[in-house]
């Protein structure tokens, strides 16, 4: 057996000879083979770590920023003595007129008054000047009915002045004067033009 690989030993060595082929790389070459792939597996790189993509959601650019709360008007409350007094006057001026519009056109006069520059700017002022509203009197009954629509103009009026423009009014600005016989009133402007009720009511 020792004699058949030294004789496969010469063998390959006189080919190496006639073909000019180093000895080394046909006796060992299994050993050279495994040695490089050895060497393959040592430097072969790692596979890279799969990580997930961050999505949009969670990136810090997409958190929402915290939206500043806005303070809340305070409510309006309408002043009780001028709830009373207009109350007072419309009880003076147009209680036996059962038409809640008429009566609220009332309070709506005494209003436009009270934001025209020829007449004070209170309420209590525009009804107490002498020779003007005949229908009010402080002795006379504030009613809770009467109270309440007074409280309701007086509401839609505020909402005016903060800038609302559809509040349900009910006498235009510039009606300043009224008369009335009983069952019905006459409201009418500078110029003497009697007001006829076309715009829309609230009641």
């Amino acid at each position: 057996m020792l004699q058949l690989k030294r004789a496969v030993i010469f063998v390959s060595i006189a080919v190496c000879v006639l073909l000019n082929i180093p000895s080394r790389s046909i006796i060992t070459p299994n050993l050279q083979s495994d040695k490089q792939t050895q060497k393959m597996q040592e430097e072969e790189p790692e596979p890279p770590i799969q990580t997930e993509p961050v999505k949009e959601s969670e990136t810090f650019s997409s958190i929402p920023e915290p939206v500043p709360e806005i303070p809340k008007e305070p409510e309006y409350i309408p002043n009780e003595k001028d709830v009373e007094m207009l109350a007072q006057v419309v009880w003076g001026e147009a209680r036996g007129i059962p038409d809640k519009t008429q009566q609220a056109c009332v309070i709506w006069c005494v209003l436009n008054r009270v934001d025209h520059p020829a007449y004070p700017n209170t309420i209590e002022e525009v009804l107490t000047q002498p020779n003007q509203f005949h229908g009010y009197d402080m002795n006379f009954p504030a009613t809770e009915e009467l109270k309440e629509l007074a409280r309701d103009v007086l509401i839609r009026w505020n909402r005016e002045k903060n800038g609302e423009t559809d509040v349900g009014r009910c006498l235009p600005k510039e009606y300043l004067f009224f008369t009335g016989d009983g069952h019905q009133n006459y409201f009418r402007d500078g110029n003497g033009n009697i007001y006829t009720y076309y715009l829309p009511t609230p009641y």
